[in-house]
């Protein structure tokens, strides 16, 4: 009986090709057959489950096998599971990145929209009142008695012309009001729907520092260009005043000369004029005060701009967290000082308007 049992499990460690098992192995792999000759083994397909209790050595040493490498295939996965991260947060953050590239193209569409329907309201309403002021003249020639003398079809046809145009213009102003009034309620219906996806999205500070050092340059042009406009109109009216007070006074000299002619006093008259006007406008608005404030903002803002680049002065540091955070704090104390400088010119201007 014991050399019966022997050859049984000499056999059972034979594999597939023939071959004897490594002898090393023959403890281990007999006393794992002889515990698989008394529990049973389950084999579920996708039809049926059979329940085995008796097998023969070489299949419970296939099915060993296999169960080995079933194990090696789910062990692999877990590890591939645990390196490679879920599909699904990525997908996510694409998908809100997209809802907000898209929010922010409607946004745009819907304001040039409502832009250009202001823009035709605001000229329906120069239609309308010049169609006003024309049948107000046209009526008043035909019933008051302008044209007494002149009695011909143009006051009748010109006045009916008139109130028809009138007629029109007031006909679509009444239309598009409804228009615009759906159009700014789009409008805010898309901005809503962009503060909730900006709710949504997960707060970076890092990354909102480094954009805003980038849109830097963009409010450092804004300033730049306001000077240079503020620069030009304060050339403008100064050249005015030079202008027309060279011209006042070479006039005038003509005129006490003996040349006091209608078109003399006439020009004279302009030129002074012009002059006391443009004189009024450069001390109200103060365009050359504003364009050196709103200069020298730009210009400090750009050697915070270059120091952050170069990381120079006070951004001498290694921390681009701190770095970023120091260049955000001096650019919007800038920004305040440069809002307290207009007020104060607006101040000024209020209580002093000569």
């Amino acid at each position: 009986m014991g050399d019966h049992l022997a050859r049984g499990r000499q056999h059972a460690l034979v594999n597939t090709s023939g071959r004897p098992a490594v002898p090393g192995r023959t403890a281990r792999a007999a006393s794992s057959c002889s515990r698989a000759r008394t529990c049973s083994y389950r084999t579920v397909d996708n039809n049926a489950a059979a329940s085995v209790t008796s097998v023969s050595p070489l299949t419970m040493d296939l099915c060993v096998a296999r169960k080995r490498s079933i194990d090696a295939k789910i062990l692999g996965r877990e590890r591939v599971s645990d390196i490679v991260p879920a599909h699904g947060s990525n997908t996510s953050a694409e998908d809100l990145d997209a809802e907000r590239r898209e929010s922010a193209r409607k946004i745009v569409q819907q304001q040039s929209t409502l832009r250009n329907l202001r823009t035709t309201r605001l000229l329906q309403g120069i239609w309308l009142i010049a169609s006003l002021v024309t049948a107000a003249f046209l009526g008043s020639a035909m019933f008051i008695g302008i044209w007494t003398n002149y009695r011909t079809p143009f006051t009748l046809i010109g006045f009916a012309a008139a109130a028809i145009s009138t007629a029109f213009a007031a006909g679509y102003l009444i239309k598009l009001r409804p228009k615009i009034s759906d159009n700014v309620h789009t409008l805010r219906t898309f901005e809503t729907e962009q503060l909730h996806l900006a709710a949504r999205e997960e707060a970076n500070p890092i990354s909102a520092l480094r954009i805003y050092r980038l849109i830097a340059t963009n409010d450092i042009e804004e300033l730049s260009r306001h000077a240079r406009r503020n620069q030009r109109y304060a050339n403008i009216l100064q050249w005015i005043v030079i202008l027309g007070s060279v011209t006042s006074t070479s006039l005038a000299g003509i005129a006490v000369g003996g040349g006091d002619q209608p078109i003399v006093r006439l020009v004279t008259a302009i030129s002074s004029g012009l002059v006391s006007v443009a004189a009024a406008a450069a001390g109200f608005f103060k365009f050359r005060e504003r364009r050196t404030t709103q200069q020298q903002t730009a210009d400090a803002m750009k050697r915070h701009l270059k120091a952050v680049e170069l990381r120079i002065s006070e951004y001498d540091e290694e921390d681009e967290a701190l770095v970023l955070k120091r260049f955000a704090q001096n650019m919007e104390e800038l920004k305040d000082e440069q809002r307290k400088r207009e007020l104060q010119l607006e101040e000024s201007t209020d209580k002093d308007p000569g």
